[in-house]
């Protein structure tokens, strides 16, 4: 069971400018959970990370049916790497998860 929130530490808390662009649904989700989850730049890596369960509250996870990366010059150098679900694509289109990490 979880610490109660007063002795939980929020290491990714909401920036007050983007909380009135967000779904309210996805922003108490964030604000129960997803902001006390510490940051994976700052946890030591381990082969066992990779088998770990995401949140609380996440969906389950999906086979990924394929994967590629997207580069366009204007975007200045930066790279995009998707994944989407196995499946027909939904109408309004496939939810996305954004990732911004450090890696070279």
């Amino acid at each position: 069971m979880p610490a109660p929130a007063a002795a939980r530490t929020a290491h990714q808390p909401l920036h007050p400018e983007m909380r009135a662009r967000l779904d309210p649904q996805y922003a108490k989700y964030h604000d129960d959970t997803l902001q006390y989850i510490v940051p994976s730049q700052l946890v030591p890596w381990s082969p066992a990370l990779r088998n770990s369960a995401g949140p609380d509250g996440g969906s389950p996870l999906r086979k990924v049916g394929r994967t590629y990366d997207l580069r366009k010059e204007e975007w200045a150098g930066w790279e995009v790497r998707v994944f989407e679900p196995e499946g027909d694509r939904p109408v309004g289109g496939w939810g996305v998860l954004v990732w911004y990490h450090g890696g070279e």
